[in-house]
């Protein structure tokens, strides 16, 4: 359509069952009566651009536990699959990081990492985490503060001021996290692939919902 349109994703957090037929009621209720498709467990909007932000607070707006996913303007019918694709992730980022009912996310807020712990083959990466990084399930708080550090540009103060301890504490955790996992924190490949982790799978690392959700919203800015 002229403006372009977006593709928005639903998914219920408790089944799919039933979710197609509430979309299109929902939708004809809120004078949006749009052809809805069903995939992945999800069903999928087409919504012109200058009512998209109307379909997406409609959805929300059912009466049971969901999450929206939204596709960046989509300008040409050729790239539909792509923005699918982009909606979907959308919904997989939520999913992974337990995101609250009600919780939206569009594909225009992902940072190239997001993309990259998005990757299709989640599990074979699983396996590619080194052993020293899963060691640091079994500290908890060295594991957080690690976190911490790496969403917060590694800034030391900034760290301590958001955990409210003292920054040598910050400094002496990180040191004992290069002792557990026999790496240098100054050698950019090792944050990467601890970013990558935290970021990807962060129960590997035993990290609590509350730092999950801090590594989620600072990912998006």
């Amino acid at each position: 359509p002229p403006g372009g349109s977006r593709v928005v994703a639903v998914a219920a957090l408790d089944g799919a069952e039933g979710l197609p037929e509430q979309v299109r009621e929902r939708l004809a209720e809120s004078g949006t009566p749009l052809p809805v498709a069903r995939t992945y467990g999800a069903v999928l909007v087409v919504a012109p651009e200058r009512v998209w932000r109307k379909v997406a607070l409609s959805l929300l707006a059912l009466e049971r536990p969901v999450h929206l996913g939204v596709s960046e303007t989509l300008a040409d019918d050729d790239d539909l699959d792509a923005a699918t694709a982009d909606a979907l992730a959308a919904l997989r980022q939520l999913r992974h990081h337990a995101a609250p009912p009600g919780s939206e996310l569009s594909a225009a807020e992902f940072t190239l990492p997001m993309w990259l712990a998005d990757a299709a083959h989640r599990a074979a990466l699983s396996r590619r985490i080194p052993a020293s990084f899963v060691r640091l399930r079994e500290h908890p708080t060295l594991s957080s503060t690690l976190a911490a550090w790496l969403v917060h540009d590694c800034d030391v103060r900034r760290v301590a001021s958001s955990l409210h301890i003292h920054p040598n504490t910050v400094r002496y955790r990180l040191s004992r996290v290069e002792q557990i996992t026999q790496h240098s924190l100054s050698e950019m490949p090792v944050l990467t692939a601890l970013y990558l982790t935290v970021l990807a799978f962060p129960a590997t690392m035993g990290l609590p919902p509350e730092t999950v959700g801090l590594i989620h919203a600072t990912a998006r800015r």
